[in-house]
């Protein structure tokens, strides 16, 4: 990427992940979020990292592919 500073060499590198990812919301009962953001507020970690560490218990149970492979085969087209 001559001739592009580090920054716009980082929104470039970024841009094509962002296109892979959507954005969903998840309605929460007050206290189920409370609880969420006070474990990941003590264990130093996102809220996002338990939802998604949710979504690979749900897909395991169910037989289907992991985050991670998931993510794997897309990085390999």
């Amino acid at each position: 990427m001559a001739g592009k500073t580090e920054n716009q060499q980082k929104v470039a590198k970024s841009g094509s992940r962002k296109r892979d990812i959507v954005r969903q919301t998840a309605y929460l009962p007050k206290a189920v979020h409370e609880q969420l953001r006070q474990l990941a507020f003590e264990e130093r970690l996102k809220m996002h990292d338990y939802l998604i560490e949710g979504l690979d218990l749900v897909f395991a149970k169910r037989g289907l592919s992991s985050i991670q492979e998931l993510m794997s085969t897309r990085m390999d087209k």
